[in-house]
């Protein structure tokens, strides 16, 4: 949950994390690498054992003899050529269970909302981890709530972040669907779950809305 508090401890970012995407990124441009947007990897080509080449939006191909992978091993996997890997292997990565997704509420705060310097988890329901199963009539059982610090008002922040576990299935209706095209739908469907989970954290901190 938020990277296990950063590393295993209720760490954050003061001013927020999109700092760690700038100073990598400068750090790439700096080193004379280059930021590609909107270029999908859609075939990643091997020989011999080894990675050729990287084929973008089913068109372009990029040469590379390494590559680091950030994506999901299975959604890996079927990038790749089906020899890429020996079978015993991508047997046991598809044979793997899912873990759950998280829905998350991300709340602009007014100047003076003051900030707590400790993370909470809020649970509702015995055993939330080992017995959850997707029952969106009953959700949410719980969430974990964060508050960002700032440098220039420690003792105020300006946005808090609620996470509560939710089953993948739920999405199931937009998966071939992209950011922004979802519909009418789908922003309900997030509004929703936005004030079900709201609703919740309020409970243990009145004032939050």
């Amino acid at each position: 949950v938020i990277h296990a508090g950063y590393l295993n401890g209720a760490y954050r970012f003061v001013d927020g994390g999109e700092q760690v995407t700038d100073i990598l990124l400068a750090g790439i441009t700096a080193a004379g690498g280059i930021l590609m947007k909107n270029a999908a990897v859609t075939r990643i080509h091997t020989a011999d054992g080894r990675i050729t080449s990287l084929e973008i939006n089913g068109e372009d191909r990029i040469e590379a003899d390494q590559v680091i992978s950030a994506i999901h091993p299975k959604t890996l996997l079927q990038l790749m050529d089906p020899h890429a890997f020996r079978p015993a292997y991508r047997s046991r990565i598809y044979g793997i269970p899912e873990t759950y997704g998280m829905f998350s509420v991300y709340m602009t705060m007014r100047n003076d909302f003051p900030y707590v310097n400790r993370n909470y988890y809020s649970y509702h329901a015995e055993a939330l981890w080992d017995t959850y199963e997707p029952d969106p009539a009953g959700w949410p059982n719980g969430y974990m709530i964060h508050y960002s610090p700032l440098s220039a008002d420690p003792d105020h922040t300006n946005a808090v972040i609620v996470n509560s576990v939710m089953h993948w299935k739920e999405l199931e209706p937009w998966i071939n669907t992209r950011v922004e095209s979802r519909g009418d739908a789908y922003r309900e469907f997030k509004q929703q779950k936005a004030e079900a989970l709201l609703d919740l954290v309020e409970k243990d901190f009145p004032g939050m809305r």
